[in-house]
């Protein structure tokens, strides 16, 4: 790094001829975030499906018309809401592009336009999803085995 890449008073001219090191992190486009997302997505759609099918025969009454309705439905909003990860990846990019090295520290601008943040965010989503279809199949049987109260 040189000492005129750090200088925050240095001119546009100056600012056009600083090339980036080597062990400073690439910039990221949306359409590699976009990529990288949508090639999760099928195991996200595996992971979650699983755990719907373990939800599935603890579910009282449910017959096959709705099983396959609730099913195509519930996929359908796990899909819509799987977009909450690139969404978030692509605006932290953006906030890293628009404050490095001002409020962001450089290493930290690294970390979030890597390959890391990505994987952080798909288990966290992946996490939260199965444990929301787990969660609604529980209640369910939970609230079937309630007694009528008159």
């Amino acid at each position: 790094m040189t000492a005129s890449h750090n200088n925050p008073y240095r001119s546009p001219q100056q600012v056009s001829t600083v090339q980036p090191s080597q062990s400073e992190a690439v910039d990221v486009g949306w359409k590699q975030i976009a990529r990288r997302w949508e090639i999760l997505r099928l195991l996200y759609n595996v992971i979650v499906g699983l755990a719907g099918l373990v939800t599935l025969p603890v579910l009282p009454g449910l017959t096959w018309v709705n099983a396959i309705v609730g099913i195509v439905v519930y996929g359908i909003c796990a899909n819509a809401m799987y977009l909450l990860g690139p969404v978030t990846e692509m605006y932290l990019n953006w906030f890293v592009d628009a404050w490095e090295g001002r409020l962001m520290p450089r290493r930290l601008a690294g970390f979030v336009r890597s390959r890391y943040i990505t994987g952080m965010l798909f288990a966290g989503g992946c996490l939260f999803s199965v444990l929301l279809t787990l969660a609604i199949g529980l209640s369910a049987a939970f609230a079937a085995a309630l007694p009528d109260q008159p």
